[in-house]
């Protein structure tokens, strides 16, 4: 069951990944566990779409049913949560 107290971590966790994205700290993603991909790999997929990535505004981390989707991923115990934005 997602509860708010997990969204809201989730959202914590969420800002601090694109933070990260944003500066280009690929390296940190994949040192503090927040990838189970490479930094090569990493990498790699950004390179497929153009242009300058910015931070998103706060209010994209607000509307969960609008901007969010959280889901839980039932293949890697205990249960991992995963969400697109």
């Amino acid at each position: 069951m997602i509860t708010d107290s997990l969204k809201k971590e989730t959202v914590k966790k969420l800002k601090a990944l694109i933070h990260q994205l944003v500066e280009d700290n690929i390296e940190n993603i994949v040192s503090s566990g927040f990838s189970e991909i490479t930094e090569a790999e990493i990498r790699e997929e950004l390179g497929y779409y153009p242009g300058k990535m910015t931070l998103p505004p706060n209010e994209a981390y607000q509307n969960w049913e609008d901007e969010i989707d959280i889901y839980e991923v039932k293949y890697q115990p205990p249960p991992n949560y995963e969400g697109n934005l």
